[in-house]
């Protein structure tokens, strides 16, 4: 994801990280339950073509689609904006450069690698190995209608993946003291999802 708006939502995007593939090992004090089902989550997005990731923080809406290829991201396109002030697109495929195209502009420019609104999940998994860090540890998931709730802690920050009896994460919320709640809604394609074309370059 483009690296400034990871920045804002720091807290909530890092439990797309924590989830852990099958066969990595928990942190000390982690749950068996909750890591179990960590690696359900992993393993469902092998086969899983794409994700459609929304947010918003404070007046400016944000959102994410990404193809995946056995859970690895292989293209993606963000839009952010506020209203009145216009959409800043950003196009990447892995192997290419990001390509951005500013609000109110007609054609894409290409961003060097150092450029903070580069988008950096290309060639990565979707749900990249973090659990090995120290202080994050997954609790024992609660049961719910629908599927469950699986929480994430590290220190005193805590990440909510709400998942489906499918092992797909709908949502994530993080809370940490001090800071606001920040939400993801996630919506799990069963198809490749199209996108956008960066033509014509400036």
């Amino acid at each position: 994801m483009a690296r400034h708006s990871f920045a804002t939502l720091a807290g909530a995007l890092a439990a797309l990280a924590v989830v852990a593939p099958a066969g990595a090992q928990p942190s000390s004090g982690s749950s068996a339950q909750g890591a179990a089902l960590a690696a359900r989550v992993s393993a469902a997005y092998q086969r899983v073509p794409g994700v459609k990731i929304s947010a918003r923080v404070g007046l400016t809406a944000l959102a994410f689609t990404q193809t995946l290829h056995g859970g690895v991201v292989t293209a993606e396109q963000f839009e952010g904006g506020t209203a009145g002030s216009g959409t800043t697109t950003l196009i990447g495929v892995q192997g290419s450069p990001t390509y951005r195209r500013q609000s109110g502009a007609t054609c894409w420019r290409a961003l060097p690698t150092s450029d903070p609104q580069t988008l950096t999940d290309l060639g990565h998994p979707f749900l990249s190995a973090l659990t090995g860090q120290a202080g994050i540890t997954v609790a024992a998931p609660q049961r719910t209608l629908a599927g469950w709730v699986l929480t994430l802690r590290q220190g005193r920050a805590a990440l909510v993946l709400t998942v489906t009896r499918s092992y797909l994460i709908t949502a994530v919320t993080a809370t940490k003291p001090g800071q606001a709640i920040e939400r993801l809604t996630i919506r799990n394609l069963a198809r490749t999802p199209p996108l956008l074309a960066p033509r014509p370059l400036c």
